[in-house]
């Protein structure tokens, strides 16, 4: 459910979303207004709203974010990043080659057992997204062990 709320921006007046959301990075979870004009992007995933920890952290070399950073609240304080809208896939790949992910791999075949859990298989091991949801956040029942063969099935490239 979403809490509409009117705001004013830039001299206008505007109907904002009231939103529980978690941030992309560090998975906290916190209140937001997402003005109207931006709803279709979030929703779509391609804007992402980051805490006020987090966005500290991603400004940390802006020059002009350092000039008036003192005077920022960091508890009412959110980053908004836009995706470029071919980029997600890139975002994505980018991702699944980080440091983050290859532990997160690791630590997922582990508690699988080292096996598919499927077919009980030992051979060339994937770890699959069951859900695109929580990215860069997994959570418990996110991601699922497979083999290469019952991946391929998984997403219907081996009849």
């Amino acid at each position: 459910m979403t809490e509409k709320t009117e705001v004013k921006r830039e001299e206008k007046t505007t109907t904002a979303h009231r939103k529980f959301i978690s941030c992309p990075k560090c998975g906290v979870h916190f209140h937001t207004y997402i003005i109207e004009e931006n709803l279709n992007l979030f929703e779509s995933g391609r804007l992402a709203i980051f805490c006020g920890p987090c966005s500290f952290e991603i400004l940390k070399d802006d020059e002009e974010f350092q000039k008036v950073k003192d005077t920022i609240d960091i508890s009412r304080f959110s980053y908004t990043y836009t995706y470029p809208a071919a980029s997600r896939k890139q975002e994505y790949q980018k991702y699944l080659n980080s440091k983050e992910w290859k532990k997160k791999r690791k630590e997922t075949i582990e508690a699988a057992g080292g096996k598919c859990q499927l077919c009980n298989s030992d051979h060339r091991l994937h770890v699959h997204h069951r859900t695109y949801d929580n990215v860069r956040n997994e959570q418990p029942g996110d991601l699922i062990v497979l083999c290469s063969n019952c991946h391929a099935k998984f997403h219907d490239k081996l009849k």
